[in-house]
């Protein structure tokens, strides 16, 4: 586990770490959650990164766009502690590998 608390300070983190799973609240300064993922998705290193949203935004609008950013999951706060570490697993294992 990694953590950062600038998303900015985070993209070289995550570029040279590799990791499976990146998970991210929307609402960040400097760059918001969907600026990082549309970011991240652009970078081949970073293809195959699932990348989770956490937040506070319960609204459509928020979630199609991290949706649409490539964010591979988006959980809405408050979490629940039973099941967010199984939920954060299955959408892991649920996205799919690129054949790069």
């Amino acid at each position: 586990v990694i953590s950062n608390v600038s998303p900015m300070m985070a993209i070289p983190d995550i570029i040279k770490n590799a990791p499976d799973c990146l998970v991210t609240d929307l609402v960040m300064a400097e760059l918001d959650g969907v600026e990082l993922c549309h970011h991240l998705r652009g970078r081949d290193e970073a293809k195959d990164l699932a990348i989770i949203f956490v937040t506070a935004q319960r609204s459509s609008y928020w979630q199609k766009k991290a949706i649409d950013a490539g964010a591979d999951g988006y959980i809405v706060k408050p979490l629940d502690p039973e099941t967010f570490a199984a939920e954060i697993e299955r959408l892991v294992n649920e996205k799919p590998a690129s054949n790069a």
